[in-house]
């Protein structure tokens, strides 16, 4: 099994969804807000900084379980579908992931996605 975990736009969202849609590869999601910084430059006029003064951008998390063989097909579409071709798309990254649980059913591992 894998974990995806992408970072992307806000507004990418849609579109993203729409790809992994068309993809029918998924057995659920998980979507989250979450701010953050990366290789964008720092600006301390934004509205959005932390006390010392970082720049954090609103990103949205995605974070979803896969087969193996799942994986490069999933990270493609979404990194087709959030680029914009600017600095701060985002990132994805595709970890191993141990074992997974249901715990309604206690299925375990791929009978868990």
């Amino acid at each position: 099994m894998k974990l995806i975990v992408a970072v992307i736009r806000p507004e990418m969202l849609d579109d993203v969804m729409l790809a992994l849609q068309d993809i029918h590869a998924l057995a659920g999601i998980s979507i989250s807000e979450t701010r953050g910084f990366g290789r964008q430059p720092i600006s301390r006029d934004r509205p959005q900084t932390t006390d010392l003064g970082m720049d954090l951008r609103r990103f949205t998390r995605l974070e979803m379980l896969c087969l193996d063989h799942q994986a490069p097909g999933i990270a493609s579409a979404i990194e087709v579908a959030a680029r914009t071709g600017r600095v701060g798309d985002g990132s994805i990254f595709v970890l191993p992931a141990e074992t997974g649980i249901r715990i309604s059913t206690g299925e375990r591992s791929d009978a868990a996605i």
